[in-house]
């Protein structure tokens, strides 16, 4: 019966890294950009770096899928684009 678990406790790691690894990987893909869609259009490109910096997309993608692991083990699902809120609270 442990061994039963344990197998499914790891088949259950793998799955949960898969769909980080997957949801990840697809928001890098969409070829709208999250910074100009959160700033517009014509935002001057010094306020696009500045907030691409704090948004930490000018970080490498191993670093920014670790970052994105960390943030949500701790229930931190970011901020929406749209409402300025939590993605949590909505």
């Amino acid at each position: 019966m442990s061994r039963f678990l344990i197998r499914r406790g790891l088949l259950a790691l793998f799955v949960v890294f898969g769909v980080t690894l997957v949801t990840f990987v697809i928001s890098h893909v969409v070829p709208a950009d999250p910074v100009v869609a959160y700033l517009g259009d014509h935002a001057p490109p010094s306020l696009v770096a500045q907030v691409r910096a704090q948004l930490g997309l000018d970080r490498p993608l191993p670093e920014q899928y670790l970052i994105y692991l960390d943030q949500l083990s701790h229930g931190n699902l970011g901020i929406s684009i749209m409402d300025q809120r939590p993605v949590g609270a909505l």
